[in-house]
């Protein structure tokens, strides 16, 4: 059952249950190609064969609230046919065409039937409004396009499939079904594993490619017994193998940046006071981190930030609470800023100085010592997503590059993927 709450205050005649009913009827009883094409009819032709429907759907276009009612009805009866195909794995591709019917129409087409005219009217304003965008990244990322394809000339949005962490963020909303919800939620899962066995795979390839040239094999086509396995991400090889480099390094020489967070949330346990716990988390942050501008002070910025946050509660005993609340600050002052209309100028600074390796290293080290903030920390990324959705990928590389670490470091730290006995590539 999909969950829409009726937001029109006004006496309504059930115009919209007639419709929905019609559609609900229609889409248990013919094949996806039959649903697609009088969906078609409907909504974007107004070439509708049942005069009980065509008379309801024509009080709908031209009543009061007409571009607030159609693109509400519109969105629902979306909703209603992937409602019902999500449920099976076999329709679930037809979802990708259902939703880029209306880029297919030719609104500029003349037209002299007041109807029809009508219906183009408000389905190209439809486009417009949030509800679309939201259907094109479920289709996108249902439609799931392989690497190869991907070209940097498109918009970011055609992006969204490769990063299963921005799923719940920029996919899930409340009109969702517990069908939808539960698709979404899988894809996420398989998409991820998969980029995890695929990142893995690679890095085995690339160690054992070494070795042969090491042992001067190579000349003796040993490495063409190997069997090729493709880099799964937008990076280059040489830029992937910097960024798993980072990750998997011993800043102090000893351990990994896991094995120091681990350690960290040991030493600071409720017997450290928050102030003595900010101190820690200072030195923590930047252990490994270098600026590549001398007069860019990261340094003097997050002492500021963790001196200022809560310190009516220096002397008290640390907590979860606190840890959080102050990773949360973090982020809000040197990623996006949500209080700010989402003002992210610090996060690009950051990155430009830093260098995006430096900087997702040092978002994730507050991630390692506090789990909790990972859905903080996605909603931001989802928000630079939406900031940036319809520029084209060569325009925001430094974006892309920042998305494409985060995903390798999610896949390094939070994955099952275990490289520590695999010489890095």
């Amino acid at each position: 059952m999909i969950n829409y709450q009726d937001n029109f205050g006004y006496k309504r005649v059930n115009l919209e249950q007639v419709v929905y009913q019609y559609l609900r009827n229609y889409v248990e009883n013919n094949s996806p190609a039959d649903v697609i094409a009088e969906f078609r009819r409907i909504f974007f032709e107004f070439s509708i064969q049942d005069s009980a429907l065509r008379g309801h759907m024509e009080s709908l276009i031209f009543s009061r609230e007409d571009q607030a009612r159609f693109s509400y009805v519109l969105n629902y009866c979306y909703h209603i046919v992937i409602n019902h195909w999500a449920q099976q794995s076999e329709l679930q591709q037809f979802i990708f065409e259902l939703v880029n019917i209306i880029d297919s129409i030719n609104f500029t087409t003349p037209c002299y039937d007041r109807r029809r005219k009508k219906i183009y009217e408000l389905a190209h304003n439809f486009r417009q409004t949030d509800y679309y965008l939201k259907l094109k990244r479920i289709g996108n990322v249902i439609a799931h396009k392989s690497l190869s394809n991907f070209n940097f000339k498109e918009p970011v949005s055609n992006y969204l499939t490769h990063y299963p962490y921005l799923y719940k963020s920029l996919l899930l909303g409340k009109e969702y079904s517990p069908e939808e919800k539960s698709l979404i939620v899988k894809l996420q899962s398989i998409r991820q594993k998969y980029f995890e066995f695929q990142l893995a795979q690679h890095v085995i390839y690339r160690s054992r490619l070494m070795q042969i040239a090491r042992a001067r094999q190579m000349s003796h086509g040993a490495g063409k017994l190997l069997r090729r396995v493709k880099n799964p991400s937008l990076l280059s090889d040489q830029d992937l193998k910097i960024s798993i480099q980072k990750y998997l390094e011993k800043p102090n020489e000893k351990e990994t940046i896991q094995q120091i967070s681990e350690r960290f949330l040991l030493k600071n346990d409720s017997t450290v006071s928050y102030k003595k716990f900010k101190k820690n988390l200072h030195a923590y942050l930047l252990l490994g981190i270098k600026s590549r501008n001398k007069a860019y002070q990261l340094d003097k910025t997050i002492l500021n930030i963790l001196d200022e946050s809560y310190y009516q509660s220096d002397s008290q005993p640390l907590t979860d609470s606190l840890i959080f609340q102050t990773c949360r600050r973090l982020l809000r002052f040197i990623m996006v800023d949500t209080t700010k209309q989402n003002n992210h100028s610090q996060f690009i600074d950051l990155v430009m100085n830093l260098g995006t390796v430096n900087a997702v290293s040092l978002l994730v080290k507050m991630l390692l010592i506090c789990p909790k903030i990972k859905p903080e920390l996605e909603q931001r990324l989802a928000i630079l997503f939406v900031k940036y959705e319809s520029q084209k990928a060569e325009d925001v590389t430094w974006l892309i590059k920042v998305l494409e670490n985060f995903l390798i470091a999610f896949s390094l730290y939070l994955g099952r993927i275990d490289l520590s006995a695999t010489k890095v590539i």
